[in-house]
């Protein structure tokens, strides 16, 4: 951790730091993640919001106090007047934070919001929650191996792994019912039964995550070659590229077996917006992109919780209510009851507008399973 705050203030521009302040900061960070009463689930919340430039000062001030005073105590000399430190060690903080605790959902934040224009100050911490949530969407989709040496070989086609765990049972039987063996015996026997039954209860969970990864791959792969929307009935090269950023990136979401994508979520959705029309230029503002959506199959985000740090989203949900009422054309109006996000300053492009939206209903869905904290 040394190094990586050392290499952060460096790329702040702070030059005056030498390698006690360091190990000062660094003693107290270690501190704050070793004490789990330090914050609250909703105060790691609001510290990432403040960080990325979602929330002002004011929404967090008890927390930074807080923060102060415990780098008070190693350093009698630290202040959070100087913006550019405080900064850098909040948003390591978080980081060490969202690593010791696998904690996907704060992750997901930093990276959902970087694409809107909330983003942390240090481009290399960025890097960092980047690669973390990358090297998650690959960690979830990994069978344990190793869990299967001795066992089966899982290489082989799912109908002869099914075959062999049958005649696994059917061998245990027989031999049950032909033996002729001393009380004692029956009792080793039952226990080692017992256990083997143990083992094939946890070898048929790992062929059912096995066979959901495969899945999620297949379903992925068979979309991607038909070209079509099962939501709108049509091919995807009869949409405007601002439809096949909107439907690509739904249907995606929708054929997601875990928390969040795969790896190649953005290269996917980059080939099916691609196969849309172009229409119109290529960089447009948010709410152009929308204004030019058509209004007759407007999707609906199950299981996805909106807030307003999902500014298309929430416009995307506004424009549907609007519709609803036969008010097509005063969506904004909706929008601006739940979020601030000023979308006419907000230029993307189709595969820009697609992969926000990805990532926004990715971090809906979590935000619905966790219910609380954010």
């Amino acid at each position: 951790m040394k190094d990586l705050i050392r290499k952060c203030y460096q790329e702040a521009g702070i030059t005056d730091a030498n390698a006690k302040r360091f190990e000062n900061r660094v003693t107290t960070i270690q501190h704050i993640l070793d004490n789990n009463d330090f914050f609250k689930k909703e105060d790691w919340a609001l510290l990432t919001k403040w960080a990325i430039g979602a929330v002002s000062d004011d929404i967090v001030e008890s927390q930074l106090i807080h923060l102060e005073e415990a780098f008070c105590e190693a350093d009698d000399g630290y202040t959070n007047a100087n913006i550019k430190e405080l900064h850098i060690l909040v948003e390591l903080l978080l980081y060490q934070y969202c690593q010791k605790t696998e904690n996907l959902l704060l992750t997901s934040i930093v990276v959902c919001c970087d694409g809107i224009g909330w983003k942390l100050k240090s481009k290399l911490l960025y890097g960092k929650f980047l690669a973390f949530a990358n090297a998650t969407r690959l960690a979830l989709r990994q069978v344990d191996q190793h869990m299967l040496v001795g066992m089966i070989d899982t290489r082989l086609p799912f109908r002869t792994i099914k075959a062999q765990l049958e005649a696994i049972v059917d061998e245990e039987e027989t031999t049950d019912e032909t033996a002729e063996i001393e009380i004692e015996q029956l009792a080793d026997d039952l226990e080692a039964t017992k256990e083997r039954f143990r083992d094939f209860a946890r070898l048929n969970r790992i062929l059912a995550f096995a066979l959901s990864v495969q899945r999620e791959e297949s379903d992925i792969l068979w979309w991607m070659l038909a070209e079509w929307s099962e939501t709108c009935q049509k091919s995807y090269r009869d949409m405007s590229k601002e439809e096949a950023a909107l439907f690509s990136a739904y249907e995606l979401s929708n054929s997601i077996s875990f928390s969040i994508g795969p790896y190649a979520s953005k290269n996917i959705l980059a080939k099916m917006i691609s196969l849309g029309r172009t229409e119109n230029q290529e960089l447009s503002s948010a709410a152009a992109l929308i204004d030019r959506l058509d209004g007759k199959i407007q999707p609906s985000f199950e299981e996805c919780r909106v807030t307003e740090i999902q500014p298309i989203l929430s416009a995307l949900n506004a424009k549907r209510n609007a519709i609803q009422r036969g008010k097509d054309d005063k969506w904004r109006q909706y929008y601006e009851m739940n979020c601030e996000k000023d979308l006419d300053s907000l230029l993307l492009t189709p595969l820009d507008f697609g992969w926000q939206l990805y990532l926004e209903i990715e971090l809906g869905r979590q935000l619905f399973a966790e219910s609380d904290g954010v």
